[in-house]
């Protein structure tokens, strides 16, 4: 199994690392065994990383499907303050059901005798949790949304799935589509110049793309994909303490005069 672990493995860091989305955040597994966590998510911009644990099941999950409505993780590897969060790829290798290890900390431990790659029994302890969500490989940039709003938020549990959906429901870009689009937002004035460089420098140092044609009497677009845009837009007004920073991320762009459009 260790050889199914390794190669489901690095097939999905390949895809993780060839997503468009959030260049700025890699998936790098660990180049030799350590016993530890298998692997870290890195912000390449701030340095700031996630150990992850990587895990092969042949069993009761596949095409994106877990049988059951809890997902367990052993109690050895929720001891490891290297390991944050827990992938666990499906049978079928089209998802991996995602836990933090915060969220099973919070539950508690049961002993049980447990199948292993031999053929006896391991009786180790497990905890279970309902909070996990189950992502699809080929929506693979939902989960490397989730992964870089995690880091830039500093919340490693599953309020960020929550989060993520509320971010997603609230408007704040177009859907994607396969051809660009955009859509204004608003009319109002744009910042003033000097205030501008600085918001230019935050939203280029998250990763997302910006077209600034304000000098020219036009207005600011950032450009990216609406997760990315909806969290950077409330932390850039907290940061740089711009008025309008209340509702939605797109009642704040409205009031700020920015505009958004798709990446390509």
């Amino acid at each position: 199994m260790y050889d199914k672990h390794d190669e489901t493995m690095l097939k999905f860091v390949e895809k993780f690392n060839g997503s468009l989305v959030c260049k700025n955040i890699e998936m790098r597994p660990n180049k030799v065994e350590t016993y530890d966590n298998d692997g870290i998510f890195i912000d390449i911009y701030t340095n700031q990383s996630i150990g992850y644990d990587w895990e092969y099941r042949d069993r009761y999950f596949e095409h994106c499907k877990l049988e059951f409505d809890t997902l367990g993780q052993y109690e050895r590897k929720l001891e490891k303050k290297s390991i944050q969060i827990s992938l666990q790829c499906d049978s079928t290798e089209t998802g991996i059901a995602v836990g933090w290890h915060e969220d099973w900390l919070q539950e508690e431990r049961e002993r049980r005798a447990l199948r292993t790659d031999s053929s006896w029994k391991e009786n180790a302890s497990i905890r279970y949790t309902n909070k996990f969500k189950i992502y699809s490989f080929s929506k693979i940039d939902l989960f490397k949304n989730m992964v870089a709003s995690a880091m830039r938020l500093q919340e490693y549990s599953s309020k960020i799935f929550k989060i993520m959906t509320e971010t997603m429901n609230s408007g704040i870009a177009v859907s994607r589509t396969n051809m660009p689009q955009t859509k204004q937002l608003s009319s109002h004035e744009a910042k003033s110049k000097s205030n501008a460089k600085t918001l230019v420098d935050f939203f280029k140092s998250k990763g997302l793309e910006i077209v600034d044609k304000r000098p020219n009497g036009g207005c600011l677009w950032v450009i990216g994909n609406e997760n990315e845009i909806g969290l950077v837009v409330r932390e850039a007004c907290r940061k740089f303490h711009v008025g309008g920073n209340y509702g939605t991320e797109k009642e704040i762009c409205q009031k700020q005069g920015w505009f958004t459009r798709a990446r390509k």
